[in-house]
């Protein structure tokens, strides 16, 4: 009698969750086939899918994608940016090191408030009005 009841459970059990995995799967394949996802060690609450000539990144606010972008060397329509970055506004002094680190200080156009700006190259290009406000 025991045994009667442990087979259908038992394959009750193997068929329904065999079947959620399979359709998540299909899912995510079938609408990008042609974009790889690009797998982050440690980075979390985007992600990024690299296609043949460009990039899609989908960033998340938990499990909800909130926004998601193309970025390209060649864009095909003004919605993707084109890369490299020539120029950008800054928002917060902690992006000042980075912009430093990756020596791209030319490129920034604006920041909100240049007297909180403590690097000395950036703070005369301030002076100058190189650097809007």
């Amino acid at each position: 009698m025991k045994k009667l009841l442990l087979l259908p459970i038992l394959s009750l059990l193997i068929f329904s969750s065999s079947c959620s995995n399979d359709t998540k799967k299909e899912k995510s394949t079938k609408s990008n086939s042609t974009e790889q996802e690009i797998v982050l060690k440690y980075a979390k609450h985007f992600k990024i899918y690299k296609s043949d000539d460009a990039y899609r990144i989908e960033i998340y606010d938990k499990d909800k994608m909130i926004k998601d972008f193309k970025v390209s060397k060649n864009p095909k329509s003004p919605e993707i940016i084109k890369i490299p970055i020539k120029r950008f506004v800054a928002t917060s002094t902690t992006h000042l090191g980075y912009i430093e680190y990756l020596n791209s200080r030319e490129g920034l156009v604006g920041f909100p408030k240049t007297t909180l700006i403590s690097d000395s190259i950036l703070h005369a290009s301030a002076l100058s009005g190189e650097l809007a406000e």
